[in-house]
């Protein structure tokens, strides 16, 4: 079945016409409706989780909180140097998952420096 694209003043009326519909359907329309631009995506990482929507080219998302701290994250639409538009990912955030656990490790007076090597290295190989 084809569905036609609503018309919208901006991604965001385009994507509350559009609600229910599938999301790479929406950021078709909203990529014809606007150009170049960056889609919405979703980031897993250490610092926590990031949702961005519909970026235009040279636009900056809403600042996130990062889910360690409470320093920001936010996401750029750009140009890449093949004519690309692609999402700079920019992350302000200085802890993670593990911050807590690597500052006790550090703080442990019982450990030789080879011991607290491993330590970090099964810290960090297991999350």
């Amino acid at each position: 079945e084809c569905i036609s694209c609503p018309k919208g003043a901006d991604s965001t009326e385009i994507r509350n016409k559009m609600k229910g519909e599938e999301d790479s359907l929406i950021e078709k329309c909203i990529s014809d409706a606007f150009g170049n631009g960056c889609a919405a995506e979703t980031y897993v990482n250490q610092y926590g989780t990031f949702r961005h929507a519909w970026l235009d080219l040279n636009t900056q998302s809403a600042p996130q909180d990062c889910q360690y701290d409470d320093r920001k994250a936010n996401f750029v639409c750009k140009m890449d140097n093949e004519g690309k538009p692609h999402v700079k990912e920019n992350y302000h955030c200085q802890k993670t998952a593990n911050t807590k656990e690597i500052e006790n490790l550090a703080n442990k007076t019982s450990l030789s420096s080879e011991e607290k090597t491993e330590k970090l290295k099964d810290i960090t190989r297991n999350r």
